[in-house]
């Protein structure tokens, strides 16, 4: 069984298993906003094997603030 400290991490894991991120968009597992639709796209980067880190690309992006869309 799986277990995850953020749902951040949750969220990675079952993109890494399903390859795809489509099931994310439109559904309400995350905001339908420009921030979470950037991090997305760098999650689907992600699916193609990529290595990055889930949080740290989210924490930037919010960083950014509301020129990033929140």
């Amino acid at each position: 069984m799986w277990e995850f400290e953020t749902y951040t991490q949750a969220l990675v894991r079952v993109i890494a298993e399903t390859k795809t991120v489509a099931w994310a968009r439109g559904t309400g597992m995350v905001p339908a906003n420009k921030l979470w639709n950037s991090w997305l796209d760098e999650a689907e980067n992600y699916c193609e094997g990529n290595s990055w880190y889930s949080e740290g690309v989210l924490g930037k992006l919010i960083e950014k603030g509301p020129k990033g869309g929140v």
